[in-house]
């Protein structure tokens, strides 16, 4: 009985090990460290990232590909790239808020950027 138990295992093994996955990098175009990936609470296949330096970036999960949300920021005010949070508005999937300006020291605004037409 052990044998048959044993040899059915290692039969569901080398299935498991006969199957591969295709690992490829994620494309942000943008630069910085994604220090942080936000998932919407109550709808499945939304979520956004922050960076860095590099601004916030939208899922789109169609296409499954990130769409930035900060290309509109111009080089005068690029302190706004650097996004220290995101929160999510789990009874609007269109309201978003973002907190920009990581740098404190710097030329650049720091501000609250709220959004609620993100569709």
């Amino acid at each position: 009985m052990f044998f048959i138990a044993a040899l059915l295992n290692l039969s569901a093994s080398a299935q498991q090990a006969t199957q591969r996955y295709n690992w490829k990098s994620v494309q942000i175009r943008g630069g910085g460290f994604v220090d942080g990936i936000i998932y919407h609470p109550t709808k499945k296949g939304l979520l956004y990232c922050r960076t860095d330096m590099g601004g916030a970036y939208k899922w789109n999960d169609a296409t499954k590909t990130w769409g930035p949300l900060l290309d509109w920021v111009s080089y005068k005010d690029n302190n706004l790239m650097g996004v220290e949070s995101i929160a999510l508005d789990p009874n609007d999937t269109n309201r978003l808020y973002m907190a920009c300006g990581t740098y404190t020291g710097s030329h650049g605004p720091n501000v609250i950027l709220v959004s609620a037409n993100l569709s």
